[in-house]
């Protein structure tokens, strides 16, 4: 994501200090080509900027984004932000500035959801052209008329079959109306869709299998290749103002970055873990690290304690689990223990003051 410097007082734009090539595109996640090579679709997602919970989290309404580009990557001609599920297939028209986009996944638990969008680039216009919040995996043109999709099962049960064997399941038709979704019949859903079985994707003109994950990925660094200035950027957790030239950022690719307000990167720290949050203190800014947990070992979320100086970060203090920092004018630091899915081990909040030569801190606990 990109950093932005505004002056406060009348608001009005600075400076764009962050990498400011293609920093609007997000997270890569695909990339497609045009059939005579002139424009590509790049595909990208925006991370949640807080844990989304269903009582409290509203959520933000841009996730996933398709950026339209010249071949040459110096000219955007169009961004789609419609997509409310992550873009698995994009097919353009043969002869008209519109594209098919096919988006949709599991959720985790029963269903497969998602949407089939038609979208001219021209006039911005776009429309949803199924009835049901379907997962379409592949779509193609037939012709200027016609679009082939598949789709996946509407959930797990809806056909018979081992458990696995829904993943490699597909069903599809042709459309052949691009004007508007079907309303569903005494709340079914679309009717086009009632009656299709599994097929084979090659009946509908599929020669190849759905695309992967990892497949549309490196479409997209394809595409890109070795353009200067392209950096993937990552949401920014925090900012702190160093100096009055210098600006401190914490973001998911990174410890922590330093930049100066004319755009250039004085320092850049990344290891293990990412930066998440950047504390004032008198001896100078402290940044918290945090490494996630690996389920498959069931080790728990770690925060770790840096300075940050004019030689870079130092670590002060490492915990044992994830915690949320607070410091007060004394540079006392608050630590509260988030807990984990485990329950295991026991919450413990911990109080870190200053005072020792050694660390840096004195550690004392609250129960």
């Amino acid at each position: 994501m990109k950093l932005v410097f505004v002056i406060m007082t009348k608001l009005r734009f600075h400076t764009e200090v962050t990498p400011a090539f293609l920093a609007e595109t997000g997270r890569p996640a695909g990339g497609f080509r045009r059939q005579d090579g002139e424009i590509v679709a790049l595909c990208t997602e925006f991370g949640l900027l807080y844990w989304p919970a269903r009582a409290i989290y509203d959520g933000h309404h841009l996730q996933y984004r398709v950026s339209l580009y010249s071949k040459d990557l110096k000219t955007r001609i169009g961004v789609f932000d419609n997509a409310r599920y992550p873009i698995n297939d994009i097919a353009f028209h043969p002869s008209q500035p519109m594209m098919a986009i096919g988006t949709g996944a599991y959720d985790g638990g029963y269903m497969f959801e998602g949407d089939l969008w038609l979208w001219n680039w021209e006039t911005g216009e776009s429309r949803s052209l199924l009835g049901e919040f379907r997962e379409v995996v592949q779509c193609r043109f037939v012709d200027n008329k016609h679009l082939a999709i598949t789709m996946r099962p509407r959930h797990e049960e809806e056909f018979e079959g081992k458990e696995d064997e829904v993943f490699n399941t597909y069903v599809g038709l042709i459309i052949n109306d691009f004007c508007n979704k079907p309303k569903p019949l005494q709340g079914k859903g679309d009717p086009r869709l009632d009656d299709l079985t599994p097929l084979d994707p090659k009946n509908l003109g599929f020669l190849s299998p759905p695309i992967s994950v990892n497949e549309r990925h490196q479409r997209f660094v394809d595409i890109i290749g070795e353009v200067n200035g392209y950096e993937e950027r990552a949401r920014v957790w925090d900012i702190h103002w160093m100096s009055e030239n210098q600006i401190a950022l914490v973001h998911d690719n990174c410890h922590v970055e330093v930049w100066n307000t004319n755009g250039k990167r004085e320092y850049r720290q990344v290891g293990e873990g990412f930066g998440v949050q950047i504390l004032d203190a008198s001896e100078g800014p402290l940044v918290h690290v945090i490494c996630r947990a690996n389920y498959l070992d069931k080790s728990n979320d770690r925060s770790t304690l840096f300075r940050l100086d004019t030689t870079g970060l130092r670590q002060l203090h490492s915990f044992d689990r994830a915690v949320v920092l607070s410091c007060d004018r004394s540079d006392n630091i608050l630590c509260r223990d988030t807990g984990n899915e485990f329950g295991e081990p026991k919450r413990l909040d911990q109080l870190l003051t200053s005072g020792c030569p050694e660390s840096g801190f004195v550690l004392n606990f609250m129960w």
